[in-house]
C-alpha cells in the first residue's frame, strides 16, 4: 500500500463524520444531476406535442359580439377562401378574480367549441 493510500485510510477511520458528510454530499449532487437530466428529457418534446398534436390551430381570431350583418358576411367570405382549410366557431370566455387575502389575481380562459363535429 502506498503512503497516500495509508493516509487516506487513516483519515477515513479517524474522521467518520467528515466521511459521512462527503458521501452524502456527493450522493445528493449526483441525485440532483440525474433529476435535472430527467426533467429536461421529460419536457423536451412537450412544445411540439402541445402545438402540433393537441392545439392544431394556426390562428385564433376574435370578433366582437355586436358585429353588423355586412361585417359578418365579409368575415364568412374570408373564411371560405381556398387557402383556409378549416375553421371552427368557438365561444371565448374569460374570468379574472382578485383574491384580497393573498393579493394575487387568477385569470381563467375557456374556449369550448360550439360544435363537436370536427373532433
Amino acid at each position: 500500500m502506498s503512503f497516500s493510500a495509508k493516509v487516506t485510510a487513516c483519515n477515513i477511520f479517524r474522521y467518520k463524520s467528515r466521511m459521512l458528510m462527503t458521501i452524502i454530499g456527493v450522493a445528493g449532487c449526483t441525485g440532483l444531476l440525474v433529476m435535472g437530466f430527467g426533467i429536461r428529457d421529460s419536457l423536451q418534446g412537450i412544445g411540439g406535442i402541445q402545438y402540433s398534436d393537441i392545439q392544431k390551430n394556426d390562428i385564433i381570431a376574435l370578433k366582437s359580439s355586436n358585429v353588423t350583418k355586412k361585417e359578418q358576411n365579409k368575415l364568412d367570405n374570408l373564411l371560405k377562401e381556398k387557402n383556409i382549410k378549416q375553421s371552427n366557431a368557438i365561444q371565448y370566455q374569460q374570468l379574472t378574480k382578485h383574491i384580497a387575502s393573498s393579493g394575487s389575481t387568477i385569470s381563467l380562459k375557456n374556449m369550448p367549441l360550439q360544435s363537436q363535429r370536427h373532433l
